[in-house]
């Protein structure tokens, strides 16, 4: 249960040093890219705490305790779901990450430059996406918490 949360904390890092180095690049783009990567450091920390959590329940399985199978955290099930939180966030940061990839040619980074205003939208849009399943994330965190206190 933690590997596919830790890789997405993974890819969380590789995006944010590339927005990052592109923000460093893109003269207009860096008080966005201090945005993007505010967010992203936020969702790396959730993640971790949902890392947290699985390490918790699958150490608490292992160690056969009462109760304490995987099956009782429908968090974890629900987030490592095909269609669930971490996939959707997962594809969101590989689109973010596409959005921001470096360029090498000199005349691809002054385009670049040029062509921030449009690149920007899309960037909003992934990093829109990114927040709503951070939120997805913190409520699962919340519920989890509450359950474990009943």
């Amino acid at each position: 249960m933690a590997d596919p949360i830790n890789a997405a904390i993974k890819t969380v890092a590789a995006v944010t040093t590339q927005a990052y180095d592109y923000g460093s690049k893109v003269k207009h783009a860096k008080e966005d890219i201090e945005n993007v990567n505010r967010e992203l450091v936020q969702v790396g920390q959730v993640l971790e705490k949902l890392k947290a959590l699985a390490e918790r329940a699958e150490k608490a399985e292992k160690a056969g305790q009462s109760g304490q199978s995987l099956d009782a955290w429908p968090t974890l099930i629900e987030l490592n779901a095909d269609d669930g939180p971490l996939a959707k966030c997962n594809q969101s940061l590989l689109d973010l990450k596409s959005e921001l990839a470096p360029v090498s040619s000199l005349r691809e980074k002054l385009s670049q430059k040029a062509k921030w205003p449009q690149k920007k939208e899309k960037v909003e849009k992934s990093l829109r996406a990114i927040v709503k399943e951070k939120n997805v994330f913190l409520e699962m965190l919340n519920v989890d918490h509450i359950s474990k206190e009943e």
